[in-house]
């Protein structure tokens, strides 16, 4: 639990084929809400802006290289404890 007034970034990201398909992976059984469907995501390291953090977290989690002219943050908002950018890469 972060300070009252303390804020983290956090990116979720939208993997688009050229199908219109999306790509969506599963939590794995010993983590928090075990064997549930979710997008891509994670929490910005320091040093990462919005862009960077999505790239790597795709990177992390998928093992997939995306290219940053084909993803776009199409909604941004605040939450408790931290900012939350959702992006859409096609």
């Amino acid at each position: 639990m972060m300070p009252k007034g303390d804020y983290h970034l956090v990116v979720y990201v939208w993997l688009q084929n050229n199908a219109g398909e999306f790509l969506i992976t599963k939590r794995t059984p010993n983590k928090g809400f075990p064997n549930m469907w979710e997008c891509t995501g994670g929490s910005a390291l320091s040093g990462d802006n919005s862009l960077t953090a999505v790239l790597r977290e795709v990177k992390e989690e998928t093992g997939l290289t995306v290219s940053p002219v084909n993803g776009k943050c199409v909604l941004s908002y605040r939450r408790d404890d931290a900012f939350v950018d959702i992006w859409l890469f096609k």
